[in-house]
């Protein structure tokens, strides 16, 4: 008996320890430093595949969140991924996941210094936020788009683009708002 549990745990072990050393990449991508930008490469032309296809997008947005993971800080396509990751998030209906990855896309923009993108993107992710209802996080987001532009080199022309989308967002969140505080005070069965 005592033979079998060793010969049971040592395969157990075996096969754990080597489905560890499948899913590490090996010391040759590790010495690659665009390791991760061709394993994005990749995601993204499979991702770019399935978006033809509605019934596939859960999938593509999947592998455009790994794509931009993949991805050295600072790469402008990290962006892209996530904000079609975040896109296709939305319209597939899960918009917690549209915003995680929208708001992820404006970090990331802000990380490599696009302050125009990153305020955008900020603005996108306070929209579906107020669509979750979540007004207090698309005001933050609004508020962040607005300081990120605010203290940027734009032009006075791009940079009231951008406020003007704000002032727009910010009157729909204010909307949205008003109106979940009317059906709070009328109560339930009112």
């Amino acid at each position: 008996m005592r033979h079998a549990r060793r010969v049971l745990w040592g395969g157990v072990v075996t096969g754990v320890l080597a489905g560890a050393a499948l899913m590490a990449p090996s010391t040759a991508h590790a010495q690659d430093p665009d390791w991760g930008v061709h394993r994005a490469e990749k995601m993204e032309a499979q991702a770019r595949g399935l978006a033809d296809q509605r019934e596939e997008w859960k999938s593509a947005t999947w592998l455009y969140e790994q794509a931009a993971s993949v991805r050295p800080i600072g790469d402008p396509e990290a962006v892209v991924d996530l904000h079609w990751a975040g896109r296709l998030a939305y319209y597939t209906g899960d918009l917690k996941r549209s915003l995680r990855a929208l708001e992820a896309a404006g970090e990331r923009a802000m990380e490599g210094g696009d302050v125009l993108t990153a305020g955008t993107l900020l603005i996108d992710a306070a929209w579906v936020a107020s669509k979750l209802g979540r007004n207090e996080t698309a005001t933050k987001l609004v508020l962040r788009a607005e300081r990120t532009v605010a203290v940027s080199v734009l032009s006075d022309e791009v940079r009231n683009t951008v406020l003007n989308r704000i002032d727009e967002q910010t009157s729909a969140v204010t909307v949205a708002a008003d109106f979940a505080d009317d059906v709070e005070d009328l109560g339930p069965g009112q």
